[in-house]
């Protein structure tokens, strides 16, 4: 059976090194790594890239508390964006988890852990949002970015990674990524 692989742009690309570059062009997968992609390896066999099945969790919960009027979906990207997605651009949840904590992720989860049940299990990641509730939601975003600039949207959150992969790299003491 086949492993999935989650592809991810690598902030440390281009290799700084000849023997990283040698083993990479030599890997069945240099050519992901040469288009600046950084492959995942999964231990088991599941449907989909690890990124969409995080993502598509993240949004079937906004679309839950959306619908369910606790927030709208402005809340829901301005907690993102002015939470969240700052400490993401850095480090992962369980890297969050541990520096939240003085003990570490153990710690972190000793404390919250119950919590963190109780959230998990109220979540609804299985949500039946209705065709109304995306239509709402479509036309709030359409407002702000209206169909026709979606391309340029697209172009101006791509200029944003890449300043973003680049003050990674500088930060990392890494070659600038692009």
């Amino acid at each position: 059976m086949s492993r999935r692989m989650a592809r991810m742009r690598s902030p440390s690309w281009p290799p700084n090194d000849s023997s990283t570059m040698a083993a990479q062009s030599s890997s069945p997968d240099a050519h992901r790594n040469t288009a600046g992609m950084k492959p995942v390896v999964l231990a088991k066999e599941i449907d989909g890239f690890l990124l969409n099945r995080l993502q598509y969790t993240l949004v079937a919960e906004a679309l839950h508390l959306v619908g369910e009027g606790y927030c709208t979906a402005e809340d829901i990207d301005r907690v993102m964006t002015e939470g969240l997605a700052l400490r993401w651009a850095f480090i992962g949840p369980f890297t969050v988890a541990h520096l939240n904590a003085p003990d570490g992720l153990k710690g972190f989860v000793d404390r919250l852990g119950p919590m963190m049940r109780r959230m998990g299990a109220d979540a609804r990641t299985d949500y039946p949002w209705t065709d109304a509730q995306i239509a709402a939601a479509h036309d709030l975003l359409a407002r702000h970015i209206p169909l026709t600039e979606i391309a340029a949207g697209q172009r101006a959150r791509d200029r944003r990674i890449l300043e973003l992969l680049r003050l990674r790299a500088r930060l990392d003491g890494q070659e600038d990524p692009a």
